[in-house]
């Protein structure tokens, strides 16, 4: 129930991140600036407390992968 909680809390904030990052133009059908699309979700995931995040490039559109470990003894 803690967890219900605390996300009712947070939910205008993560709305608000949310939609600002579905106005990046790289978010929308163009395809467009899809490289500034995935810094933006970088600083999300940052906020977030993802440990190690990065931009990995591919022949299409950049792939964002993120960390974050709370416990070494876990998978």
């Amino acid at each position: 129930k803690e967890i219900f909680s605390f996300i009712e809390r947070r939910k205008e904030a993560y709305l608000a991140e949310l939609f600002d990052f579905i106005r990046c133009a790289g978010v929308s059908c163009s395809g467009e600036n899809m490289r500034q699309a995935a810094q933006h979700l970088c600083g999300i995931l940052r906020r977030s407390g993802a440990k190690r995040v990065q931009i990995l490039p591919t022949s299409g559109f950049p792939v964002v992968y993120a960390e974050c470990i709370t416990d070494e003894r876990l998978p």
